[in-house]
């Protein structure tokens, strides 16, 4: 999931990338954020969705038409290494399971 946050007016759009639905790269420089969240699926995985999300990544980021914060959780983390120029492959000591605690602030108690 690809999030984009509008900071003027408070608006998380978000586009369901594996559909291939992604903002109009020209509309970007209306936004503060993106936030690539995690994903069951990982950026080394050759599926279609995955390599347009990096090209758009790519040519977002390096084409300066991203004048904000990108944020990558997990997968996001993984998927714009890989559209920067980064390398990332599977766990060779294999699979493992990642437990947290998460805090919400005030202002995203007040956003829900």
């Amino acid at each position: 999931m690809l999030s984009i946050h509008r900071h003027s007016t408070h608006i998380f759009p978000s586009s369901q990338c594996f559909n291939g639905a992604l903002p109009p790269l020209d509309a970007l420089p209306h936004y503060t954020a993106i936030f690539i969240s995690g994903s069951h699926y990982s950026a080394y995985e050759r599926r279609t969705w995955i390599k347009q999300l990096k090209a758009y990544l790519r040519t977002a980021v390096l084409g300066r038409k991203v004048p904000m914060k990108l944020v990558g959780l997990c997968f996001g983390c993984q998927l714009l290494a890989e559209a920067l120029g980064g390398r990332v492959g599977p766990n060779t000591d294999g699979a493992f399971v990642l437990k947290g605690e998460w805090w919400v602030s005030m202002l995203g108690r007040a956003l829900r």
